[in-house]
């Protein structure tokens, strides 16, 4: 499609961005965190105009509201219907992992994330009834593998790791064929972010190497570019991590750092701010495909901090910590 054909959508994005950008919102939130109630304030004030916003909202209600405004907005104006699920089905996973294990262990259905490309009350009764024929395919697939391998096994990580890798098969397959670059490149970067950060956590787990080896070979996801034959599975060290990232994109993110310093949360870390650095080309584009595709991203890297700057709240963190945690 050519970029012409997505002047409106592109007008609008912007329009609703307003005058601040993507760092004045997050540094506007982190200026409000001396309390919860001031940092919910600041978050309403950052609302569309045309956001329908309780007086009794969360702020877990209203990142929903933030967030959901922004993917309303994209998939109202798409000119093509889907073109954009790419970045949604991740949503549609947790929520079919949510109902799955809640059904399997008798337990109330969940609160569900209302973002997903297939809507909460069809997944719901997928996971209640077990047909999964209204879910996208991979993720239908990963859904009936997850509950046979529950069945013979007792282990709840199998419903995870089955609709995880079914969610990555869609993925792959929307952003390719929707033709958007900053999709595409988006989905390969998660397939090995999610394939870098498994190998990470299984290095630190107390497992027989044979254990280490299984689980890793079923957590491991397609779509990325560093295939499973460079993880050296026979070893699952800090030293074997660097060995399999050398001369890949995520390379800079261990060669300077040192196994005693190294942890899965700082590696998540890095991994999250290399990922909006994909975006920077991006925001200086008038109009194009990949212009609302970086709005939704912002919005959820956004929504990302207003819940972690939350949570240091009700940590009793004080605001200083909270300026630095976010720098």
């Amino acid at each position: 499609m050519k970029d012409t054909e997505f002047v409106q959508i592109s007008t609008r994005v912007r329009a609703s961005l307003g005058a601040l950008s993507h760092s004045d919102r997050i540094r506007k939130a982190v200026d409000a965190a001396s309390s919860l109630p001031s940092l919910c304030a600041a978050v309403r004030s950052m609302m569309p105009q045309d956001a329908s916003v309780p007086e009794d909202a969360s702020l877990d209600g209203l990142c929903d509201i933030y967030l959901g405004s922004a993917v309303k907005l994209v998939r109202s104006l798409a000119p093509e219907d889907g073109m954009y699920d790419s970045l949604f089905y991740r949503y549609d996973a947790a929520n079919l992992k949510l109902c799955i294990k809640a059904s399997v262990r008798s337990l109330g259905m969940p609160e569900l994330f209302p973002f997903g490309t297939v809507d909460t009350k069809t997944v719901a009764e997928a996971a209640e009834k077990r047909d999964f024929s209204r879910l996208p395919e991979g993720m239908a697939r990963g859904c009936a593998e997850g509950l046979e391998e529950y069945a013979a096994t007792g282990d709840a990580m199998a419903i995870d790791l089955c609709i995880d890798r079914g969610c990555f098969e869609d993925t792959e397959r929307s952003a390719a064929a929707s033709g958007v670059g900053i999709l595409k490149k988006i989905a390969s970067f998660d397939a090995d972010s999610a394939n870098t950060t498994a190998f990470a956590r299984i290095c630190a787990m107390k497992l027989p190497a044979e254990t280490k080896r299984a689980v890793f070979s079923r957590a491991f996801v397609s779509g990325g570019e560093i295939p499973a034959s460079l993880f050296p599975t026979g070893d699952f060290t800090f030293a074997a991590l660097k060995s399999a990232l050398a001369g890949s994109r995520f390379a800079p993110l261990v060669s300077g750092t040192d196994e005693n310093d190294f942890s899965v949360s700082l590696l998540e870390d890095k991994l999250s701010k290399a990922r909006g650095e994909l975006l920077g080309s991006v925001r200086f584009i008038p109009f194009g495909a990949d212009v609302p595709a970086a709005y939704i991203l912002e919005r959820e890297d956004e929504v990302r901090a207003f819940s972690l700057i939350g949570a240091y709240i009700q940590k009793g963190a004080a605001p200083s910590e909270i300026a630095e945690a976010l720098a």
